[in-house]
């Protein structure tokens, strides 16, 4: 039927961390547009809701890692790393993205 919308539903989730001396950092994942059998599928959503608590607590690792790193370092010396850093990522993100522009065999 022309103009009914179909059910989508969102999930976010935000965490939390004390990155020590009274700072904190807040790390948010989100999925939109969870078609309607997924979103009513429970099962479904409990693992998803897993997944994104991991991802957090991955994200929360890798940035103190990072931190960790470049603690006590010279300004100039950290800009280099975190730039680099940037760099290799957004080398990756390029080299994703064109191969999906690249033709594919049509058989």
């Amino acid at each position: 039927m022309k103009g009914v919308r179909k059910l989508e539903r969102s999930l976010q989730i935000k965490r939390l961390y004390t990155a020590g001396q009274y700072q904190n950092i807040e790390f948010t994942d989100r999925i939109d547009g969870i078609p309607e059998p997924l979103c009513l599928d429970v099962e479904y959503i409990k693992h998803l809701e897993n997944i994104m608590i991991v991802r957090l607590d991955l994200q929360e690792k890798k940035y103190f890692n990072i931190r960790e790193k470049t603690r006590g370092l010279p300004y100039e010396e950290t800009l280099v790393i975190l730039e680099d850093l940037l760099a290799q990522e957004r080398a990756k993100l390029e080299s994703i993205t064109d191969s999906q522009k690249e033709p594919k065999d049509v058989i």
